[in-house]
């Protein structure tokens, strides 16, 4: 008889210590949901934004008046291409994806515009025609927000790029970007 009431007292011990387990695995998961539904009614704003774009476009299909940088350039063949990659080498995955990226396709009728040293060394190195570069953008951040440790260019910080690709486009330099 002992040794039955030490096994009940084991498997009680055994229920209690699954019970505790799977309440702090609740707790995680209820945290991961209220983070992944927060990230869903963050999104929102956009979402109603691009739905409001198409929208926009379908309206713009019906009566045929088209903003210029929705209309297709078919007088050059020639493409802008903006890559983005780190100033410093701590993300080194991620820059050697963008550079595989590269050199899996040809690029003689492109142009590139270039931020991040490494993409800027990469890219001098293929000796493809940079039209533009922009190294240290994190550093040289006017109204930088930091977020996480991470900081975000603000619009004025990417207004001169932003300009540059939408009146080269405008311009009928590039018929795709």
């Amino acid at each position: 008889m002992p040794l039955s009431t030490r096994l009940i007292k084991s498997r009680i011990k055994s229920v209690t210590s699954t019970r505790q387990i799977t309440r702090a695995m609740e707790a995680v998961s209820a945290s991961k949901m209220s983070k992944a539904v927060n990230l869903v009614l963050a999104s929102r704003p956009y979402s109603e934004e691009a739905w409001g774009l198409l929208n926009n476009i379908a309206l713009i299909k019906k009566y045929r008046t088209m903003h210029p940088l929705l209309k297709d350039n078919k007088s050059t063949k020639k493409q802008l291409i903006l890559i983005i990659a780190s100033d410093k080498g701590l993300c080194a995955g991620f820059n050697t994806q963008v550079f595989k990226q590269l050199s899996d396709d040809n690029y003689a009728l492109s142009d590139f515009i270039a931020i991040g040293k490494k993409v800027i060394d990469y890219l001098a190195q293929e000796k493809v025609n940079m039209i533009a570069s922009f190294e240290d953008l994190s550093n040289n951040l006017s109204k930088a927000k930091i977020t996480n440790s991470v900081y975000s260019p603000s619009i004025s910080d990417i207004r001169p790029i932003a300009k540059m690709i939408i009146d080269n486009y405008i311009k009928e330099k590039y018929n795709k970007v």
